[in-house]
């Protein structure tokens, strides 16, 4: 289910991607650091983001995932898409 998720997040950063300007792309990786003092993602983008991948998640995977409780929380589920994956993958498998 992890690659699944996974699949779902990549298609939403490629998504939020193409609104982007070709020298400011999302790096599709598991380090790339989503909030926090490293970040690349203004407030915008980190907002659009948590939309688009909840939408997907839903249309997807009929599953309804809230991330916007983890909005502010530097060290919670959107500090990387490494822990945004694991994050969604738990609630989809329930855990």
């Amino acid at each position: 289910m992890r690659e699944k998720t996974a699949e779902i997040i990549w298609e939403a950063v490629a998504e939020l991607n193409e609104m982007r300007p070709p020298d400011d792309q999302i790096t599709k990786s598991e380090d790339t650091v989503i909030t926090g003092r490293n970040s690349l993602l203004d407030s915008l983008a980190i907002v659009n983001l948590v939309a688009i991948v909840e939408q997907k998640m839903t249309s997807t995977l009929d599953v309804s995932l809230e991330l916007a409780d983890q909005l502010g929380d530097d060290n919670g589920a959107l500090q990387t898409f490494g822990t945004l994956i694991d994050y969604a993958t738990q609630r989809v498998c329930g855990e």
